[in-house]
């Protein structure tokens, strides 16, 4: 979002974080353009459209940038997502490959998306951990968060949470 993206640039000014080069894009399983709802009166509640089955407010609606998953998680070492329902796109699209030097915290929007998204790291053989249930791996797609009020994913090759 714009505005969001303005609030971001300003707060890194007044931070001094010269270091951090910022990107008004969005992410999905593949680069162009897409539609974005902007969720009025809620800053943080925009999405892809297609992405969410109904919005909790007006609404308006315009294009933006798509940046493809692939050209991020090549490089970084740690990725959060919130992509507000889009998570399962991003995560469906990765290879195990491209989890052997990357980690990531994810919120997963609803039961479904918490389902094939267990189903595909089941899969690939790549560990989840789910803060509800105090971040022991997930071996049942009912320990999948299924909402934000529910936690949030941590997905890794790794055997065991970093912190544990």
């Amino acid at each position: 979002d714009p505005k969001n993206f303005e609030l971001l640039n300003l707060h890194l000014r007044l931070n001094q974080c010269e270091s951090v080069t910022a990107f008004n894009k969005a992410v999905s399983s593949h680069a162009g353009e897409m539609e974005y709802v902007r969720v009025l009166d809620n800053l943080t509640g925009g999405y892809l459209s297609g992405s969410k089955d109904d919005s909790y407010g007006a609404t308006e609606r315009f294009p933006v940038q798509v940046e493809s998953v692939h050209s991020i998680i090549d490089w970084a070492d740690l990725i959060k997502i919130d992509a507000e329902g889009h998570e399962k796109e991003i995560l469906l699209s990765t290879t195990k490959e491209q989890w052997d030097n990357t980690d990531a915290f994810v919120e997963v929007e609803n039961s479904n998306n918490a389902s094939e998204v267990y189903e595909h790291f089941k899969h690939l053989g790549i560990n989840l951990f789910s803060q509800k249930i105090n971040w022991q791996t997930v071996t049942l797609p009912t320990q999948m968060p299924a909402s934000y009020h529910e936690g949030t994913l941590f997905i890794s090759k790794k055997d065991k949470m970093p912190w544990s």
